[in-house]
């Protein structure tokens, strides 16, 4: 049974780990299967045969795991170590499946991705316009005090003690 058998099963999961549904899933791996294929023909007229079509060892991974192998790894970020270890193949197969794939996915479908929300207020503390030189000061305690540092002595960067400080205590 492969990964995506057994992750079929279980629905929500699926659509965690993927940011699709099963039969979103299958749609794109049908619209994939062709562009894949094609690539894959390509890039064997380019090559010297050194065995006939088909010789050699099988690949591992069929392309329903290639692809869901490779939305895993956009959607969850985790290592290809432990993508690979999940899928039973070496780190390198994972870097070479994400990045074939890639590439075919680029024409049919946008990659799932994390989304990072910033507040506005904290943009504002954290970010200085430099063409603003009258309210630098305040907005540089605003970001101090945001990234949990205390005010420094003039001259002083923060976070830093006086060398005589120390010997004194």
């Amino acid at each position: 049974m492969t990964n995506y058998e057994k992750l079929r099963r279980k629905p929500s999961f699926f659509r965690m780990l993927t940011g699709l549904s099963a039969g979103e899933f299958d749609t794109l791996v049908a619209e994939l299967e062709p562009v894949w294929l094609a690539r894959k023909a390509k890039r064997s007229a380019r090559r010297k045969r050194h065995r006939k079509p088909g010789a050699g060892r099988k690949p591992k991974l069929l392309l329903t795991d290639r692809v869901l192998l490779t939305l895993l790894y956009y959607r969850t970020y985790v290592t290809q170590e432990l993508v690979g270890y999940l899928f039973g193949v070496d780190k390198g197969t994972v870097s070479r499946v994400v990045q074939e794939l890639g590439l075919c996915m680029a024409g049919v479908f946008r990659i799932p991705e994390k989304k990072v929300r910033i507040d506005p207020d904290d943009l504002e503390a954290v970010f200085v316009d430099a063409t603003e030189q009258a309210g630098a000061s305040a907005q540089a305690e605003a970001a101090a005090e945001l990234l949990g540092e205390e005010e420094a002595p003039h001259g002083q960067a923060p976070g830093r003690r006086d060398a005589g400080a120390e010997g004194a205590g």
